[in-house]
């Protein structure tokens, strides 16, 4: 049978060129094979066995070089994710079919990363807004604040350990103008969970006495008379947040907001967290989640970055935000010498009660750098 007139063209040693010479210009580095890049080994033998990356990022210690094949038929992207200058893991992902100048405005996908919350899209901790000049002596040394909570009525407090990292001293209070310093006990930073207490309570304060003095209400969780609840938290389970988002944009005062779990799983399928979609702020990071009875289900972590994932995918997603499990947070206390009994508490609380809870329990944690 003769070929056909498109058949015979196909064949043609011109076209043959064309196409390779098209394929060779649109390609511009080729995707190392995964089988180059081994675990541990450092960036310069990295940029030896497969090249200079298309593109890098960094966050402090964290870095994501990007390597990246953009052609005719293959359009993928492999993301090495480095920590303190050592490979710690690799990522393929498909960029299906754009161009080089498109792909490179694409912020690298950091959720995708083996890194703990605090690397990818952490609740960053917020600063306190600066006063009127007539108030400068009332507003505590430059720094940025979180959320904690008392678990104690001896004064630990736990938060986010990325809410406290790199500090030269730690306060709580109630706000950020009535501040009381604080020990650091334990940190967990794959967890990002962090251990605080206050000075002793024979020699503390009046503010410090102030502060403890809440927790004697019975209806406030503590590890003594059951802190966390043993069950996970339910799909469609109705939570509560409180914290302190913003610093002192809005108000001194905490706040308080509500939600649902949208998933009982984190960022990755991490067992140790869940989604909701209760409202978080920077400035919420270590602020406690409680369910419908009072108890303790969960520690405020994260907060999907919209601009970055709308940069990636092309929608702005609303109301993405994690929490630490209870049962994660039981561990980590157990492990830093403060065990902590189970709640049992079970009745119905209305919100009104439950934000009561929230304000004798939860403080305002301030880091001067």
């Amino acid at each position: 049978m003769a070929p056909s007139v498109a058949s015979h063209f196909l064949l043609r040693p011109q076209f043959l060129l064309m196409v390779l010479l098209l394929v060779g210009a649109c390609a511009e580095i080729n995707v190392p094979p995964s089988k180059s890049i081994v675990a541990g080994m450092s960036k310069q033998s990295l940029t030896e066995a497969v090249g200079m990356p298309f593109k890098t990022e960094r966050k402090g210690q964290l870095e994501a070089w990007r390597y990246v094949e953009i052609g005719m038929f293959v359009d993928r992207a492999t993301t090495v994710w480095i920590e303190n200058g050592k490979v710690v893991a690799t990522t393929e992902t498909s960029i299906g079919g754009l161009t080089s100048k498109a792909f490179r405005a694409i912020p690298v996908d950091w959720n995708l990363s083996p890194f703990p919350a605090s690397a990818y899209s952490e609740v960053n901790p917020s600063s306190p807004t600066p006063t009127p000049a007539t108030r400068k002596a009332d507003v505590p040394p430059s720094g940025s604040s979180g959320t904690g909570f008392f678990v104690s009525k001896q004064g630990h407090i736990v938060t986010n350990e990325h809410v406290i990292r790199n500090c030269s001293a730690i306060s709580v209070g109630d706000n950020a103008k009535q501040q009381v310093s604080v020990t650091l006990i334990d940190t967990d930073k794959r967890n990002d969970l962090a251990l605080l207490k206050v000075s002793s309570t024979v020699l503390a304060s009046a503010e410090t006495k102030s502060l403890i003095s809440k927790l004697s209400t019975s209806s406030t969780p503590v590890a003594s008379v059951g802190l966390f609840r043993s069950e996970d938290v339910e799909l469609g389970e109705q939570v509560l947040v409180a914290g302190f988002p913003y610093g002192e944009i809005f108000s001194d005062s905490i706040k308080v907001t509500g939600g649902m779990v949208s998933a009982n799983r984190g960022i990755g399928d991490d067992t140790g967290q869940f989604q909701m979609d209760a409202a978080v702020q920077p400035g919420n990071s270590g602020g406690p989640i409680y369910d419908g009875s009072g108890n303790i289900v969960g520690v405020v972590v994260a907060q999907l970055n919209k601009l970055k994932m709308a940069s990636a995918i092309g929608s702005l997603p609303e109301n993405v935000n994690f929490g630490i499990k209870a049962s994660t947070v039981r561990q980590f206390l157990t492990a830093s010498g403060l065990p902590t009994k189970w709640s049992n508490r079970s009745k119905d609380m209305s919100t009104k009660d439950l934000a009561q809870i929230a304000k004798n329990q939860t403080v305002m944690v301030v880091c001067s750098p």
